[in-house]
């Protein structure tokens, strides 16, 4: 099934960077065309997926005819801008602070 592409107008709160922005159109691009391996299944959208949902849902994007341009708009994008489970990765989760940050915390 192809879709027509859908230009979703996002607002000034919700302004994507230059390169998100790009990567967005071309996966809209590839929408057209192609329907994501995760299309109608709400694990991809839940909040709390289980790790065996986890573990199919990698699966499912490995297999995928769009992971590159859902991976690149994925990796373009602003932490908060999304959720889910894109590419492969839960996204929209915020990350944890790790060695040289804490210590640079620490430090000061």
């Amino acid at each position: 099934m192809t879709r027509a592409r859908q230009d979703v107008p996002l607002g000034p709160r919700f302004e994507l960077p230059a390169a998100a922005r790009a990567a967005w159109d071309a996966l809209s691009d590839a929408l057209t065309t192609s329907t994501p391996a995760c299309d109608s299944d709400a694990r991809f959208v839940a909040d709390l997926p289980s790790a065996a949902d986890v573990a199919h849902m990698r699966g499912v994007c490995a297999s995928c005819p769009i992971l590159a341009e859902c991976a690149a708009f994925a990796d373009a994008s602003p932490r908060w801008s999304m959720s889910g489970f894109w590419a492969g990765m839960k996204r929209g989760t915020p990350a944890r602070a790790s060695g040289p940050r804490q210590r640079a915390r620490g430090a000061a």
